[in-house]
């Protein structure tokens, strides 16, 4: 597993630098669910990482 994809530092960073693709499936779920770009961001930036799941891991499609 690639530790990097898991650093949130980094995954701020991205944020920062506007390097975050957002897909038209993510949009649109969150579109659905009421939830807006900012809040995300927000989450991101100034929440904390409770809990580390490492054996999960994204699906392939």
């Amino acid at each position: 597993m690639n530790e990097e994809l898991l650093n949130i530092e980094t995954i701020r960073e991205y944020i920062a630098k506007r390097k975050i693709d957002w897909t038209k499936h993510c949009l649109n779920r969150l579109n659905q669910r009421n939830i807006l770009i900012s809040d995300v961001k927000t989450a991101i930036n100034d929440g904390k990482i409770i809990e580390y799941y490492y054996d999960d891991y994204p699906q392939v499609a």
